[in-house]
């Protein structure tokens, strides 16, 4: 009877320790499943914030071209419409000219007027003391221009009076001369000005339609920076739901027994290079560099040669060697009492999961994989669960 209970106790032990282990087993298979999800959530996001950060810059370069565009039509414009001022100038310059050849016009028909009526006297004069063929000139004769071409006045008339007629002659000839030129001036910048008048309404329609386009494109650039804005926060909340489930998942894991890191104290961690590197990025608030990454740094970049390796910041257990679509391969150290140390971004990974490693160890090399801007080591410290500044912690060398 003895021996069965013990026995059954045995058994009853067996199936209590089994339990406990499936319960771990599965409560850790239901985090990998939810961080899982979140990554690929995280992922998703930032596809969408990087395409319509994409969008949004094209829109944006666009939009800049037409305004430059713009500012090169507007220089036509204001040249043309210097042209048709200039134009109007001269306009009113010729008008001034015109009138006064017209003035000089009208008192050369006045001379003509008196000249001919004089000439008519003397040829009246003449027909009175004796020239019979003067009153048929006078009678026939249509103006003062047919009488002197006529050749029987021109054998009368005295060369005095032909002299006078010639020299009138010449000056309205050269007035006709000068009142046509700038009349047909006139005509000619009238044409000009018309054209330039067409080239600028050509001009104006066109700025338009790069003011409209302009509009469109600011638009469209607006409208995409608002997407990727939001696509980014929400692939901010999915990197923050998969830090917290990372930090359960240290806690069951320490909870379970299975990190016994080496404990050391947070004074005792090393700097995770064997260079000192460059820091290109601090612990805390900071703007994003890139679609998708934290405004809220939880630690600090350093900017080193992709392949640069990295050592572990103290001893202890590695609990996640593993890809992320954020941090890019990424290692995760226990040092016991809720001390963890984080590498992300790796080029690959050197451990594996359960490796306990020595302080020094090399786990990884430098890389930019993951939402990154280029070759750098993140690296984090996490006590009681909080990410805090490392710099506090580590002394760069």
């Amino acid at each position: 009877m003895k021996k069965n209970k013990i026995l059954v106790l045995i058994m009853v032990f067996a199936l209590i320790i089994s339990s406990c282990y499936q319960d771990r087993s599965l409560a850790t298979g239901d985090v990998d499943k939810k961080i899982a999800k979140e990554e690929k959530k995280s992922k998703a996001y930032s596809k969408k914030s990087e395409s319509a950060e994409k969008k949004a810059s094209k829109a944006k370069s666009k939009k800049e071209k037409a305004l430059k565009a713009i500012n090169k039509i507007n220089r036509k414009i204001a040249k043309l419409e210097e042209n048709i001022q200039l134009m109007d100038q001269d306009l009113e310059k010729q008008e001034k000219e015109l009138k006064k050849q017209e003035a000089a016009l009208e008192e050369a028909q006045a001379e003509e007027d008196e000249k001919y009526e004089t000439m008519k006297r003397r040829i009246r004069y003449m027909y009175e003391n004796g020239n019979q063929d003067y009153i048929d000139i006078i009678f026939s004769a249509k103006g003062l221009s047919d009488l002197l071409n006529s050749a029987e006045y021109v054998e009368k008339i005295s060369a005095y009076d032909k002299n006078i007629f010639d020299s009138y002659q010449a000056v309205k000839m050269s007035v006709d001369s000068q009142t046509n030129a700038i009349a047909d001036k006139l005509a000619a910048i009238e044409v000009n000005k018309q054209a330039l008048k067409e080239d600028k309404y050509d001009l104006e329609l066109l700025r338009e339609s790069k003011k409209a386009e302009v509009e469109e494109y600011l638009r469209i650039e607006n409208r995409n920076t608002k997407l990727a804005k939001a696509a980014a926060k929400e692939a901010q909340k999915a990197e923050e739901k998969i830090n917290k489930l990372l930090a359960e998942k240290a806690r069951e894991l320490e909870a379970s027994g299975d990190d016994a890191g080496v404990e050391v104290s947070a004074s005792g961690l090393r700097w995770p290079l064997r260079i000192s590197g460059r820091i290109s990025s601090y612990f805390g608030r900071r703007k994003s560099p890139t679609a998708g990454a934290s405004s809220y740094h939880k630690g600090i970049d350093l900017a080193v040669p992709t392949g640069t390796p990295i050592v572990a910041s103290a001893a202890g257990k590695v609990v996640i060697a593993q890809y992320s679509s954020s941090a890019g391969n990424y290692i995760m150290l226990s040092h016991g009492k809720r001390l963890y140390t984080v590498y992300m971004h790796c080029s690959r990974l050197a451990v594996e999961v359960g490796d306990q490693v020595e302080q020094g160890d090399i786990i990884g090399y430098v890389g930019s994989t993951g939402i990154s801007t280029g070759s750098h080591l993140h690296f984090g410290i996490s006590i009681d669960g909080e990410y805090v500044n490392p710099l506090k912690y580590v002394t760069k060398p």
